[in-house]
Parts: C-alpha cells; structure tokens; sequence
C-alpha cells in the first residue's frame, strides 16, 4: 500500500524551509519514498523540503509491504501526518492527519471509499459531530495492456454540496471538471498506467476530494455515492456504494452499559491520564479530537491506561475517544486551559 501526503499553502508569503513527518502503522514495513527521504527512523519517515511560495502545493509519498498475513483482515491501520515550517503561523491545528484504514481482502481492487471528519463510524455521518465527508477513489488496471488514459465520473448524490468541493491527494497528474449538474471528471491523460501482471505496484492509482453534505440534513437520511472508471475505451468500471446514514451522536456513552472512560486531571493544562476503567481492557486506538471533528492526536494503546502530553493543544474542549478490540467506543470530554 501506499500513502501520499498532500500539503496546501493557504495564504500569501513564502513558507521557509519545510518539514514533512509521516508515523506509520508498526503492522507495515517501509519499501521506499518519493521523493527520497532525509530520514527512516523505527516507523517514522521525515522528509526536509524547501519552501512553498503563496498558494502552492507539494506532496511526498512512500510505499510499504502489508504482511501477507490473512489473520490481520479486519485490522485498523493507523497513520499520522505533520507539516512544519520556519514560518510563524497563526494557526496550526490543520497541520496534521490521521488516516485509518482497514485491512481487507476485496476480490475488486476498483472502489470508492468515505471517511468522515471524526472518523467515529464507517456507517453513519453524525449531523451534531461531523463537518466534512473525504472520498477515495482507489482504481487498477488489471487487463492485459498498458493504459493510455483513465478518467473517473462521479455524479454527486442530492445530498451533496458540489459548490463545497476540494480536490485532495491524488496519485497521478490530473485535471477535474464539473459538468451538469453535480458531475465530476477526474481526467488523467497519458497516464501510462501499466497492467497488473506487468509491473502490479505500478498499476494502482487513486483520487480523493473531500465535500460537505447539503444542510439541513434530516436524521435517517442516506449519503450514498459510485464512481465509473473508465481505461482508454473500455466500458466503465461501476464501484460499490460508499453509503452513510445521517444521525445525532449520543455524545457520551450511557452510564452502566459498558467500560467508563476516565479522564484526570481536568481541566488540565498539560498531562492528561486516560484510564479505561476495567481490568480486562486490552489494546486500544485512542483518538483526541476538537469539537469541530478535527484529529489532534491518535495513538495505539496497549493496556487500558495512557499518560498523554496535551501542552501543545490550544485551549478548549476536546473529546477522547477510545476504541477497544471489542468493539467498544467510549468518549469523554476534557477541557485544555
């Protein structure tokens, strides 16, 4: 698998000298990255990079090898993100990602996959919680020639905000359109993309963009999507339906109906200790996340305790979010003063 890190300049100005960390999943081992890396420590890759200028755009990328393991379908990979420059900002909490994805054993390697902006549910778009719904448009060719050209059409559900769109990281050079009503073309022309039994890393390719549903948005409401992905002249590809729900989120979990989460001390400013108030609790994915749904921190756990370091959080309320290999989600909230 493969990530790309995307890094947009908001404003005017030069950044200065650059820095890209990427903290990968301890499941993967590094292949290579592009461009090459200053630096491969453990399961951290950093690439020193020089300055953008006003509104500009770079991106950096690195390969790994999943296990060939068929025990670990199901499993979570949990990688983060960061981008530092020299520049003073104002504003840094849009300066990292995280991205969770889910080991799988598709037979169709062509799909169109939804996260939301919490990251809290693969089913449902909470109306109270979430902002943002990110696509991924994840293709291959697996015929028996070299593809000449891809392009993908995606007609925007009702549901959807086209004039919200935001086109991410993509893998190959492209150009985006909007036609009709709501349609998008994702054109990748002389792509070059070779067939899978020629060169299969090399066959891959992918497309993201991330949009914000139409308001208001009706509890029981359906967010469903597909893509066509059509190689030279072939007929399209129909991906599956990437479908969520719209609902409220219970915000907390109700008293006595599973493990409690416990915060301390809080308000805090600066060490937080999160306990998972049983014994038997194994490893766990804990998530931090701002009101507004954005990732500030995300960890693997192992035991049902963690001692965090919250002094680079800006002051506010914050929800904790932990994810236990039961299927158990336990939130709380915790100030940052």
């Amino acid at each position: 698998m493969s990530y790309w890190i995307g890094v947009d300049h908001l404003t005017a100005g030069v950044t200065g000298a650059m820095t890209i960390t990427l903290v990968f999943d301890p499941v993967l081992s590094y292949v290579s990255g592009t461009p090459a890396p200053t630096s491969v420590v453990g399961n951290t890759i950093t690439w020193d990079l020089a300055q953008i200028t006003s509104f500009g755009f770079r991106s950096v990328g690195a390969g790994f090898q999943v296990p060939a393991n068929v025990g670990l379908v199901g499993t979570d990979l949990v990688s983060t993100a960061t981008v530092g420059i020299i520049q003073p900002e104002p504003n840094t909490a849009n300066n990292t990602d995280t991205d969770t994805r889910t080991i799988t054993a598709s037979l169709d390697p062509n799909a169109k996959e939804v996260n939301t902006s919490t990251g809290w549910s693969n089913e449902f778009y909470f109306i109270d919680q979430d902002d943002w719904l990110s696509y991924t448009i994840q293709f291959q060719n697996t015929g028996t020639d070299t593809a000449f050209f891809v392009v993908i059409t995606d007609t925007l559900a009702e549901t959807l905000d086209p004039t919200t769109f935001n086109l991410g990281v993509r893998s190959h050079s492209c150009l985006v359109e909007m036609v009709e009503h709501g349609v998008l073309r994702f054109i990748f022309p002389n792509i070059l993309l070779p067939d899978s039994t020629t060169n299969e890393p090399a066959s891959h390719g992918f497309v993201s963009f991330r949009i914000r549903p139409r308001l208001p948005l009706l509890p029981g409401t359906e967010i469903s999507n597909t893509a066509n992905i059509y190689f030279d002249f072939n007929p399209p590809v129909i991906t599956e339906p990437s479908v969520l729900t719209a609902e409220f989120s219970t915000g907390l979990p109700e008293q006595g109906s599973g493990p409690e989460l416990q915060l301390a001390p809080n308000p805090t400013d600066g060490v937080l200790v999160v306990q998972v108030m049983d014994p038997t609790s194994g490893p766990g994915l804990l998530r931090i996340s701002a009101v507004d749904g954005r990732t500030m921190w995300e960890e693997r756990v192992v035991g049902s305790r963690a001692v965090l370091d919250m002094s680079g959080l800006p002051p506010g309320i914050y929800n904790v979010n932990w994810f236990d290999a039961s299927g158990n989600t336990m939130t709380e909230r915790f100030v940052r003063q």
